[in-house]
């Protein structure tokens, strides 16, 4: 079994970091026939620390999940096949796979002290940082797994950005599909300008950066 950077710990150790781990602990208790189950501890946890997450057992089915991450699986489910509200949550294969990988190569992975985590992106613009987690108490492996949503990331960004920097409303349009990765002609068809146009903008957004850096640095260094 692998030991990772993520390890399991009581839950009165919230925010403790261990071996510069992000992730501080995981409540687990024993229900009557033996078997492990989650606490209400446990999800708390991971909401003061997650924005959008699942976990998941050895067999790599969700034992865990909080209302964003169910979100974003249903935005993954209803762009894929026709889905409807009531049907199970369900990972893409790709997802699948990689948890299949991830714990085939944990040995190698110890050895070599690498963390067993892998980025996948699963829908544009969702990614999933899918992490190998060794309980430490004997039991089979999880495999926790945070969403993030870049669209909404990058708006966010773009929000804090316009405010920094003085962006216009278009300036910051712009920016956000920047931040996801968009090409100059992936901006220019989304907001139904030409690319010269997006270029400009472009040119203008990183002036104003520049501007707010010599002017934030360079007071700090006189």
């Amino acid at each position: 079994m692998v030991s990772t950077n993520l390890r399991i710990a009581r839950f009165g150790a919230t925010k403790r970091i261990e071996d510069n781990n992000p992730i501080s602990h995981l409540s687990l208790a024993k229900s009557l026939d033996g078997r492990e189950f989650f606490t209400q501890e446990a999800a708390m946890a991971l909401d003061l620390i997650m924005d959008s997450y699942l976990l998941l057992n050895s067999d790599r089915k969700i034992v865990l999940s909080n209302p964003k991450a169910d979100q974003l699986l249903q935005k993954i489910q209803s762009a894929t096949q026709q889905t409807s509200r009531e049907e199970p949550k369900s990972l893409p294969d790709s997802v699948v796979q990689t948890c299949q990988l991830l714990l085939e190569n944990s040995e190698y992975l110890s050895d070599h002290a690498l963390p067993p985590q892998a980025m996948l992106t699963v829908h544009p613009g969702i990614q999933m940082r899918i992490s190998l987690v060794d309980t430490g108490l004997g039991s089979e492996p999880l495999f926790l797994i945070a969403l993030e949503d870049k669209s909404q990331a990058s708006i966010a960004q773009a929000t804090v950005d316009q405010w920094l920097y003085g962006l216009t409303n278009r300036e910051k349009e712009v920016w956000s599909l920047r931040l996801q990765d968009f090409s100059y002609q992936d901006i220019a068809t989304e907001l139904y300008l030409s690319v010269n146009t997006v270029k400009k903008h472009m040119k203008t957004i990183l002036a104003k950066q520049e501007e707010w850096r010599l002017n934030t640095f360079g007071w700090m260094a006189s």
